[in-house]
């Protein structure tokens, strides 16, 4: 339970560093000092001296206050009218009222004068614009605040936003060796498109590749309302069910080494193509230790896999800390691997696979609840029950939005898989729409910061219970430890980074 250990106390060190900075120039020594007594320390004690030099490193590295941006960063800009030229840096957002689009930054123009500036922009424009990703743009207005509520990821970076600003296309830009994916994810839309009527189109590519809310029109509101908006993102959920199957397919190859290049090239090809959402690289990550521990001979902890992932994704981008959908992609999977197991023990009344499915939505429901709360200030009390009957869907629609676009040229076989995948569709909004009937399912709460250490706290203890099936998870320190790191970081979250921020490298 080292890395379970050591991954605790750099998240420790990040949250801890946020609100107390401490300069380099004290934690290097530290840590240097720490590694060498750890160096000749006995085992016992080379634990403690190791989780110091993590300790140091999250403080190092904890994102700081930065009392004035440079001229080279676009938050310098703010609150001027200027103009600026970069490039489309993901697929755009188009929504009923308009579209937005995400621009990096190459160079801003301000009274004449042309400098370089590094930054990502949000450009919101009117539904009439029409702009690809990979496309070079300049835009001109007035360069505002970004917004501090909604975007999810599609919004994290950003450090300004232009509202229905002047727009010049330049042309396409050579997008690398990457720029390949977003066609090819286009290319798969359109085949879903093709063979299936609204809303349930919209929905299967949602399932399959992810989506924005907007582009489900009146669904929207009814997968919010019964719990199941995760549906279209790339949950943790979805991406263990994409490996879980690119594992067992592997494993048919017969060598270990093979085994291993096609796992990882198909689990990396499926995040991208799902636009690399924080979840969906969470997810994937563990999954990649997982792999790895297989072809080494060793077996893998999946809370230390976790801790391990989300203490390297925090390391590299740590405001990952206040994000709300990572936190709640970690505690969720958190509560899924300790409380889905044992759940599923005590519920045996249960049909499967019905059983799996809400003993999997109540325990993550239940570790994301705080973050939920604290984030949306909403609550749906139906969401466990509607997962259970939608969720035991989701494998098969998943390989179904695949398998569709694959024979999207070949008519008779892709009219079969079609008709099959809106069978499946159609049923999930029906039932999705007669559960969001019913009354009081979705409620506004409010949270108090302490409220939420109370409650990680008795989960963190519920580590401790003397459960009988565990389903191989050894619930020692490793699991306290995890769940406490995670805990520290919700809580965390609640009081926000400041505004801007400088991360030291």
């Amino acid at each position: 339970m080292l890395l379970a250990l050591l991954a605790a106390a750099f998240l420790s060190g990040i949250w801890a560093g946020s609100l107390i900075p401490i300069p380099g120039t004290v934690l290097l020594p530290a840590a240097a000092l720490f590694a060498v007594a750890g160096w000749r320390a006995g085992p016992a004690k080379r634990r403690g001296f190791l989780s110091g030099v993590a300790l140091c490193l999250g403080l190092l590295r904890a994102p700081q206050p930065l009392s004035q941006p440079l001229p080279g960063d676009l938050a310098y800009w703010r609150g001027q009218s200027v103009t600026l030229q970069g490039a489309i840096s993901a697929e755009p957002e188009i929504g009923d009222r308009g579209g937005t689009y995400r621009m990096a930054t190459r160079s801003v123009v301000v009274n004449g004068v042309t400098r370089n500036v590094a930054g990502v922009l949000l450009v919101h424009t009117a539904r009439s614009v029409q702009l690809e990703y990979g496309e070079t743009v300049q835009v001109a207005g007035r360069l505002e605040a970004a917004s501090s509520r909604g975007g999810g990821a599609f919004a994290t970076g950003v450090q300004a936003q232009m509202v229905f600003p002047r727009i010049r296309d330049l042309g396409r830009t050579d997008m690398g060796w990457l720029g390949w994916i977003v066609p090819l994810r286009q290319k798969i839309e359109r085949a879903i498109d093709a063979w299936l009527p609204e809303p349930e189109a919209a929905l299967l590519i949602a399932i399959t590749l992810g989506a924005k809310s907007t582009q489900l029109g009146d669904l929207t509101p009814v997968l919010i309302s019964t719990g199941l908006i995760h549906v279209i993102a790339i949950s943790g959920i979805k991406v263990a069910l994409v490996a879980g199957t690119i594992y067992q397919l592997a494993r048919r190859l017969g060598r270990l080494f093979l085994n291993l290049l096609v796992g990882l090239a198909a689990l990396a090809l499926y995040v991208l193509l799902t636009g690399a959402t924080a979840s969906g690289e969470r997810s994937a990550l563990m999954w990649a230790l997982v792999f790895v521990a297989a072809y080494l001979g060793r077996p893998t902890v999946a809370l230390v896999s976790l801790g391990v992932a989300a203490a390297l994704m925090v390391a590299v981008e740590p405001t990952l800390m206040w994000d709300t959908g990572f936190l709640m992609s970690v505690t969720g999977t958190l509560a899924i691997v300790a409380f889905s197991g044992p759940l599923i023990s005590r519920l045996r009344l249960l049909p499967a696979p019905w059983r799996e499915a809400f003993c999997v939505s109540l325990a993550a429901q239940a570790g994301t609840m705080p973050v939920a709360l604290a984030g949306f200030h909403t609550a749906s009390v139906i969401s466990p029950f509607a997962n259970a009957l939608v969720l035991p869907l989701l494998p098969a629609l998943i390989v179904l939005g695949f398998l569709l676009a694959a024979v999207s040229s070949i008519s008779p076989l892709a009219a079969a898989v079609g008709a099959v995948a809106y069978t499946l569709l159609h049923v999930m909004v029906v039932i999705s729409r007669e559960i969001s009937m019913l009354p009081g399912v979705f409620r506004g709460v409010s949270l108090h910061p302490v409220t939420s250490l109370g409650y990680y706290a008795v989960v963190a203890a519920l580590g401790l219970l003397p459960f009988d099936a565990l389903d191989g998870l050894r619930l020692e320190s490793g699991w306290v430890i995890n769940a406490s790191s995670h805990s520290l970081s919700d809580l965390g979250w609640c009081s926000p980074p400041p505004r801007s921020l400088c991360l030291p490298m």
